[in-house]
């Protein structure tokens, strides 16, 4: 009987450490996903004003070789 005990604490042991394991484990993978929506917002937002940014140079490209003409 003492035998079956100790098993049952080694098993319960275990179990505690594998669920504490799994545990952490999505801790981490949520905060890395947070981290990657975060940096894919940011990528997306810098791409928005990257166009912007060429348009305009555009439209400025094409004033200045009208005053030209």
């Amino acid at each position: 009987m003492g035998i079956l005990i100790i098993e049952k604490k080694e098993w319960v042991a275990n179990y505690e450490q594998m669920k504490s394991t799994a545990e952490m484990v999505e801790l981490t993978l949520k905060r890395e996903q947070s981290i990657h929506t975060a940096a894919l917002a940011e990528a997306k937002l810098r791409e928005e004003k990257l166009k912007r940014a060429i348009e305009i140079e555009k439209e400025c490209v094409s004033n200045v070789s009208m005053y030209f003409r």
